[in-house]
């Protein structure tokens, strides 16, 4: 039964980080209903199926963590482009992979430092 229960908790965990994952893609997208937001969810998808079967969840909390830390580089370049500061705004086409990058980037530091970076 504790099995079972684990293995829900770990889905469900899994689930809420690809949830994020999304919604944040499609809070960068000028068009939210772009096919790039399948860039970094497919990204973040395969990093939380090999999570779930490595059980490295940790691992991709710092990804997902990485990953919102990008995104808001990415939101605060394109508020300075609107704001007449003379930042170039990224197009969509430039930020979903960099941000999918930097998912699957911060994914493998976390596996390689076996989460130490973060104060492991």
């Amino acid at each position: 039964m504790t099995d079972t229960l684990h293995r829900i908790r770990r889905l469900l965990v899994a689930g809420l980080y690809l949830f994020v994952v999304a919604v944040a893609a499609g809070v960068l997208l000028r068009d939210p209903t772009s096919d790039l937001v399948a860039v970094p969810v497919a990204a973040a998808a395969l990093v939380a199926a090999h999570a779930l079967r490595a059980d490295t969840l940790d691992g991709l909390g710092y990804a997902v963590g990485g990953f919102l830390a990008a995104a808001v580089v990415v939101l605060a370049l394109a508020a300075a482009s609107a704001a007449g500061v003379g930042v170039p705004s990224p197009s969509d086409a430039v930020a979903m992979p960099l941000v999918a990058a930097v998912l699957l980037a911060a994914y493998a530091l976390a596996l390689r430092d076996g989460g130490r970076f973060a104060g492991g």
